[in-house]
């Protein structure tokens, strides 16, 4: 894909040739159609339509008031040519295409199984899905394999040199890393906490410790007292001792986390940061009515089931009940019904994860708007919703990130998420394994 120059928020993109067996050229329907699943309670990206509102007529769209797709700011110049208006400059926007949610999906493929109305239709089966990637799909087998090899049709084929590659879920962390020491896998997701000071004491290691642009952190549920009053999360956020964390717990090269949003997201740089400060923590609490945590209220802290978030929530519950005498119940979820219970409030303190798709500092402070699908915490501020709506408008570099660091500041002041840590990818790499690259925006981790 290349960009053919235009005015500011215009862009015109050539794509790349080769053949895609099943699909016929670019249209706004073929290529845009994400935008239009977003109403679809089938195929829907419904918490990431946010994400479209720079298009422009894409407000109107997402939001339902008006229905007429062709006043969207996308258009098929010719079968190889796409021009994408936006409403105004968008500095990330290059960034913000790798991201799953403008991937161009077959609508009449979808359509024909019927996979706009409900989920679980076979338009992403073999022999039915249809893509223009390098690898195509020839095989999946639930809970056991999904299998992809390389498409002889995708435009720089002669550049893949993978016959094909095969993907197993593994629920587990110490069964992935037992699959690998046996050969069964080239790559896993993560290490087991435990087994990372042991392969990286051996002299040709497998380890791998890479750059990742994201934040490990709590959500607070503030609809719920005593998490309705600041001065509890403030003291929440302030007894975490994140050093300790990232040294005795986590082990594996990540950095305390200061700031909601990571340095460097874009070039931004915190201004305010949370710190471990235990006088202020029980100044707070006592303001609050719970010195030295008299009458404070037990309460769940919630994490999805995972090896390493249980050592994490092990270690934060120790810290509050030591520096703020109150008493933390941990309690583990499976993943949906661990995402129903922060979408739906039902849950004091969550574990959390956010991890960069696109390099600006708003793919972070996006989520934290009122009405935002993954704020997830009922913390609404009209003062950060209109920083974040200037910040879109903003063309000086400077006055952007001005703004930026005003949001983040106040995210640290009135906490509806305590960050703990910012991410790095840790995994296991067959040594056999060569042209391996590190992905900074790998989101892969969060889970």
């Amino acid at each position: 894909m290349g960009i053919i120059g235009g005015r500011a928020g215009v862009y015109v993109l050539p794509l790349a040739g080769g053949k895609v067996v099943g699909w016929g050229g670019v249209n706004r329907r073929g290529f845009c159609a994400e935008l239009r699943a977003h109403h679809e309670p089938g195929v829907g990206f419904g918490e990431y339509a946010y994400l479209f509102e720079i298009l422009e007529g894409g407000p109107g769209y997402i939001g339902g008031t008006q229905t007429d797709f062709e006043r969207v700011g996308v258009k098929a110049l010719d079968t190889h040519t796409l021009e994408i208006r936006l409403r105004h400059s968008v500095p990330y926007f290059l960034s913000l295409l790798t991201y799953k949610c403008w991937n161009p999906v077959p609508l009449h493929v979808i359509e024909r199984f019927d996979g706009g109305r409900q989920r679980g239709t076979a338009w992403t089966r073999e022999g039915n899905l249809v893509g223009n990637g390098p690898f195509r799909l020839t095989e999946w087998v639930p809970n056991q394999v999904i299998v992809t090899e390389r498409n002889p049709h995708y435009w720089d084929a002669k550049t893949v040199t993978l016959n094909a590659i095969h993907f197993h879920p593994v629920d587990s962390i110490d069964t992935e890393e037992r699959m690998f020491r046996s050969g069964q896998l080239h790559k896993t997701n993560e290490v087991p906490v435990a087994k990372v000071d042991g392969y990286r004491a051996m002299a040709d290691t497998p380890l791998r410790i890479d750059p990742q642009l994201g934040t490990y952190f709590y959500r607070v549920n503030v609809t719920r007292p005593p998490f309705d009053d600041v001065r509890v999360r403030r003291a929440l956020a302030l007894a975490i001792d994140r050093v300790a964390i990232v040294e005795k717990v986590t082990r594996a090269g990540q950095s305390p986390a200061g700031s909601f949003t990571p340095p460097g997201a874009g070039g931004f740089q915190p201004s305010v940061l949370v710190e471990y400060d235990l006088e202020t923590v029980r100044n707070l609490m006592a303001e609050a009515g719970y010195a030295g945590g008299e009458n404070f209220p037990t309460f769940e802290l919630f994490y999805n089931i995972s090896e390493t978030h249980r050592a994490i929530v092990e270690a934060v519950q120790q810290m509050w009940r030591r520096e703020l005498g109150i008493d933390v119940q941990l309690y583990n979820q499976e993943w949906k019904v661990y995402l129903d219970s922060m979408t739906n409030l039902d849950y004091g303190v969550a574990r959390s994860g956010w991890v960069a798709v696109y390099n600006d500092a708003n793919q972070f402070l996006a989520i934290l708007t009122d009405g935002n699908p993954n704020n997830r915490t009922g913390w609404a501020n009209a003062d950060y919703d209109a920083m974040l709506a200037a910040s879109m408008l903003e063309r000086d570099v400077d006055r952007r990130q001005a703004l930026l660091q005003r949001m983040d500041a106040l995210i640290t002041e009135e906490a509806p998420v305590l960050p703990i840590y910012h991410y790095t990818q840790v995994y296991l790499l067959d040594p056999r394994v060569k042209g391996w690259w590190p992905n900074a925006l790998d989101a892969a981790v969060q889970h």
